[in-house]
């Protein structure tokens, strides 16, 4: 798993050198799902034991229902507390 977790490291690393908007922070909650947060919408993946992320099923959720307001405030609450990297 560990060998995972450094290669999606380094593939958001080369994205970070093509857009700068890209950010990441560390944080040390035992996430049992991914939000990945955008401007329009938010995609819901949730983690399972032994199987990568990207074979795990997404939800779309769009940014005007209750279930996006919900998740993108669970985002922002953990993303106020985590420390910043810098590049």
């Amino acid at each position: 798993m560990s060998e995972s977790i450094t290669q999606s490291i380094k593939n958001i690393q080369q994205a970070q050198l093509k857009n700068k908007n890209i950010k990441i922070k560390p944080h040390k909650e035992f996430m049992r799902f991914r939000i990945i947060l955008l401007s329009h919408c938010l995609y819901l993946s949730f983690q399972e034991v032994n199987i990568p992320g990207r074979k795990s099923p997404i939800l779309k959720i769009d940014k005007n229902s209750s279930m996006y307001k919900c998740f993108s405030s669970l985002f922002s609450d953990l993303w106020d507390e985590c420390p910043s990297i810098v590049n």
